[in-house]
């Protein structure tokens, strides 16, 4: 019993872990910082392998190939992220769409994101306006 009740704890201790560092990534990510965004990403995969599969991982990854102008690899993350859930993707996703002349795709992007930014009440809206 003693061991089976360290070992949730240890398990728990890993998770929130990651989910902390996904949590720096995406400070480092809204700072501008996409290399320190990555390296987190990278520590927090180290931590726990199955990170790799949740949305906020996915959306973050993809906004880092972005940034980094790995646009094809950017598209194919963020509309996987947005599948499972992550709303921020739209924004991302709106970028790619108004590069490439897709204006009305991209519209519908930033109208996403708008509701998820209203909705959830974080920082956000000045880069719909942009």
């Amino acid at each position: 019993m003693k061991k089976t009740y360290i070992s949730l704890l240890l398990a728990s201790a890993v998770l929130t872990a990651g989910a902390d560092t996904l949590d720096d990534a995406a400070g480092k990510l809204m700072e501008g910082d996409y290399w320190q965004a990555q390296k987190l990403l990278e520590k927090a995969v180290a931590a726990n392998p199955k990170v790799k599969n949740s949305p906020q991982y996915i959306y973050l990854s993809g906004a880092c190939e972005f940034e980094a102008g790995n646009y094809e690899r950017a598209g194919k993350l963020l509309s996987e992220a947005k599948k499972k859930g992550a709303a921020a993707a739209n924004l991302y996703l709106g970028r790619l769409a108004f590069m490439n002349y897709d204006f009305d795709t991209a519209s519908d992007f930033y109208g996403d994101f708008r509701a998820y930014v209203e909705k959830s009440k974080r920082p956000g809206l000045e880069s719909v306006a942009e």
